[in-house]
């Protein structure tokens, strides 16, 4: 059905892209810290923003892009309200974004004055917030527009960004290589190529990578034949992806660790799972590199934004 429906549109002249968009996340990650707001509104404002990227498909790993979703809340009116019981009224500008934050650009925004009467202030905070609705035209449009500029941009760029990484991977940054091509969408442009480009990087990394932990699992275990040392050479040898050439060498020193201290060993090698399509495990494989360089690179707020 799903290669029927891409025929009609390539017939039709329908971007194949718009089906995929419909079928595919497009990665957005949640970015809110205001050290103006109390806590406790800051979390209800973040829990907002994750409600509209679920919503509307824009949800992703929020390590393995460089968009996000933020949000900048302004109070323009703050009011007492006499009781009993006393009530807390709010005037408040809330703008919502979605930006690229590597490069500092704006995709897509969308600003709301919103009014509440609260308990307190927080309480009025958070009934404000609370009105926005990820489900509304409003909220739709912003994410549609978003969705659309970063879908353009991978588009456009995705030749770019395999040169890059190639680059990288010429330095043996390889983790890097692999973060900035498994950032771009399945509905876009290139991925294809973007995947291919990948796997190369993939297999130098566990390559690169097995070597250096084979060689210092081998050592420690020389050093310590006992269940210390099998333990220790352990956080090495469970680091070895199957893929990985030395990965038969590293199988051979684990049951040779296993003979010599038995039950005593706890860790479990890297294995592919039979029952499961291998090609798809090596994708996650990818994905949990890229992710894992990733965590090290994220910003933890759009301070540029204004």
């Amino acid at each position: 059905m799903k290669k029927f429906l891409i025929a009609l549109m390539i017939a039709a002249g329908i971007p194949v892209c718009s089906l995929k968009a419909q079928e595919n996340n497009i990665p957005v990650k949640v970015i809110f810290s205001d050290n103006n707001l109390p806590e406790q509104t800051s979390d209800y404002i973040a829990n907002k923003l994750h409600q509209i990227t679920i919503a509307n498909g824009i949800g992703g790993s929020s390590a393995s892009t460089n968009f996000a979703i933020t949000a900048r809340v302004n109070l323009i009116n703050k009011e007492v309200l006499a009781g009993p019981p006393q009530k807390v009224a709010l005037t408040i500008n809330c703008s919502l974004y979605i930006a690229d934050t590597y490069e500092e650009k704006i995709y897509s925004f969308v600003s709301m004055e919103l009014k509440s009467v609260g308990s307190g202030e927080i309480k009025a905070y958070q009934e404000a917030i609370r009105q926005i609705n990820p489900n509304s035209k409003l909220i739709q449009d912003f994410a549609t527009r978003g969705k659309q500029k970063i879908i353009d941009y991978f588009n456009q760029n995705y030749k770019l960004i395999i040169k890059k990484s190639d680059a990288f991977a010429a330095v043996k940054k390889y983790q890097e290589a692999i973060f900035h091509v498994m950032s771009i969408p399945e509905c876009c442009n290139g991925y294809e190529e973007a995947l291919n480009a990948a796997v190369g990087y993939y297999k130098m990394y566990v390559n690169n990578e097995g070597q250096k932990n084979l060689a210092k699992a081998r050592a420690i275990w020389v050093a310590h034949q006992n269940s210390k040392g099998a333990e220790a050479a352990g956080e090495y040898l469970k680091n070895i992806y199957p893929d990985a050439e030395c990965y038969p060498d590293a199988m051979k020193l684990y049951e040779e660790m296993k003979v010599k201290v038995g039950e005593e060993i706890s860790f479990i090698m890297k294995m592919y799972d039979n029952s499961v399509d291998i090609e798809k495990q090596r994708i996650d494989a990818m994905k949990e590199i890229g992710v894992a360089f990733g965590e090290h690179q994220q910003p933890t707020s759009l301070n540029w934004i204004k």
